[in-house]
């Protein structure tokens, strides 16, 4: 795709946000990824409370150096100004919320044509615009963060990352939760949480490498279970956000006052169903990989091979473990706890 075409288009894109900005004010928030800060510019309280509802939002001001990406929203309902004409034709629009031509590169974006929203970010220029045709009809989307993907290729456009997966652990360390959907992710790391483990996230978090360690931090504060994690763990229940959501929507759980600020990741695991809950099984890192690869590389549109590689690299550097986990639950963070002390006995 021409990369010129495509300059023009955020430049058209900037203009109409200019345009939207001028009829509602823009409100400023700032995300914090570790090493950078992504700005999201706001046209007007509904496309911002949608975008950062669920984020874990930065506090204060940035520590000096820190770069900071701008991130332009609005949306043509509430402004009433139109999109720019994207120059790509119909037929580019992929499975998996990609566009063809723009999943490597200088130029990256996404679309949900559900809700008819664009993301488009520039690597060159650190720019980057969300786009919707209708903020309040957002409410419904079952993305967990909507802002999830671009705040991805800014974070690893800066060294850290955004992965799929969950952390929970003791203290000041854990382990990564992985796996396709399904696999018990949120159930696992939830059940952990309400016996009383340190909690960062139940599906997706910031894995940044600080000083040969890797630590894992939050991004949003809410999680989302299904009816069946809810009937399994119904102390959840009280915790739910989105009472009136639309039917088949998970539900958005509360999790921000159970927030550890970060985790240092020792050990790679995956869940996996079984009569009964059992302590974690070491396992070599190439059936580890194989056994997540499809839920950590295919989760997120675009940059798939960097992913691939994150993944490869964390499983040299980290053991990797399966956590055998029963239908009732009972001991998941104990399983979890004796693994950390372990890994943590081995560092020391």
């Amino acid at each position: 795709m021409d990369e010129r075409a495509l300059a023009a288009f955020l430049d058209a894109a900037l203009e109409a946000h200019a345009e939207a900005s001028a009829r509602l004010g823009t409100i400023d928030t700032d995300v914090d990824l570790g090493p950078v800060r992504a700005r999201v510019r706001a046209c007007g309280r509904p496309i911002h409370d949608r975008l950062t509802d669920m984020l874990v939002l930065a506090r204060g001001a940035a520590p000096a150096g820190t770069p900071v990406v701008e991130i332009a929203a609005f949306d043509t309902a509430t402004s009433g100004v139109p999109m720019a004409p994207p120059p790509w034709t119909p037929d580019a629009y992929r499975p998996g919320l990609e566009i063809e031509g723009l999943r490597h590169g200088r130029f990256l974006a996404s679309y949900m044509l559900e809700f008819a929203a664009l993301t488009f970010y520039d690597r060159e220029r650190e720019l980057g615009i969300y786009w919707a045709l209708d903020a309040p009809a957002l409410v419904a989307c079952q993305e967990a963060a909507r802002l999830r993907n671009v705040l991805r290729w800014i974070a690893m456009d800066h060294g850290a990352e955004l992965v799929h997966a969950a952390a929970v652990g003791r203290g000041e360390d854990g382990v990564l939760i992985l796996g396709a959907k399904g696999a018990g992710k949120s159930t696992t790391s939830l059940a952990c949480m309400l016996e009383g483990l340190a909690f960062v996230a139940d599906d997706f978090c910031l894995l940044d490498e600080v000083g040969g360690t890797w630590l894992a931090r939050a991004l949003t504060h809410t999680a989302r279970a299904t009816e069946g994690t809810l009937a399994r763990l119904p102390a959840l229940r009280s915790r739910i956000t989105n009472r009136d959501a639309p039917a088949g929507h998970k539900a958005e759980v509360t999790v921000a006052d159970r927030l550890a600020d970060g985790l240092r990741i020792r050990a790679l695991t995956t869940p996996e169903h079984a009569a009964r809950t059992a302590p974690a099984r070491r396992v070599d890192r190439t059936t580890f990989v194989r056994s997540v690869l499809a839920g950590t590389v295919g989760v997120f549109p675009g940059m798939s091979q960097e992913t691939l590689r994150l993944l490869v690299r964390l499983s040299e550097e980290l053991p990797c473990y399966v956590l055998p986990i029963g239908p009732d639950l009972a001991g998941a963070g104990d399983t979890v706890s004796a693994l950390v002390d372990d890994e943590r006995a081995v560092a020391a």
